[in-house]
């Protein structure tokens, strides 16, 4: 009796095996490769990388905080068409509190002063991009009165700035702080 054995070709079933090892291998470090990338890009705005005061930043996402803010005082002076003021000058420092790279603006206003001819409207819109942890400097100066005002009454005393940082990206509100001032004659 004669036993056959069946003949395999040894160096092809060896590459047949390899390949499909190596192929199976090689997708799987793809996939691996893929959801890593996309971890990079899908993370969401409200998870916390580091605290805002270590070494670069604080938050994905948006974030900015203004950390100081000072206003100068702002004089009357009588003219010929009525009393004109000023120009009121306002410097602060703003942090970037984001793990990212932002582009920021500051509305200053005065919502509760209702003298509308005697009152801060203006904006400042630094042209530095604001890296990650940095702090920043900012002036501005704006005048309160667009026209000569006929009176000083409603204009001489107190008033209160309200500076809003914003997102260059969408407008969106970063920080609100406020900051006094007086008008003399």
């Amino acid at each position: 009796m004669t036993i056959q054995t069946p003949e395999f070709d040894v160096d092809q079933t060896v590459d047949t095996i390899s390949t499909r090892t190596v192929s199976k291998t090689s997708r799987m470090v793809l996939v691996a490769l893929f959801a890593a990338m996309l971890s990079l890009f899908v993370v969401p705005a409200t998870t916390s990388f580091a605290s805002d005061g270590g070494g670069g930043g604080g938050v994905a996402g948006k974030c900015g905080t203004i950390t100081s803010i000072s206003a100068s005082s702002v004089k009357l002076t009588a003219t010929d068409g009525g009393y004109t003021a000023s120009s009121l000058q306002i410097r602060g420092q703003v942090k970037n509190c984001s793990i990212y790279l932002q582009r920021y603006w500051i509305d200053f206003s005065e919502p509760t002063n209702t003298n509308t001819n005697c009152k801060a409207a203006f904006s400042v819109f630094p042209s530095t991009v604001w890296s990650s942890g940095s702090s920043q400097s900012f002036s501005a100066s704006g005048n309160i009165t667009k026209t000569p005002v006929a009176t000083a009454e409603g204009c001489v005393g107190a008033h209160t700035v309200k500076a809003v940082l914003r997102s260059r990206t969408d407008g969106s509100v970063l920080s609100t702080v406020s900051v006094n001032y007086t008008v003399s004659l």
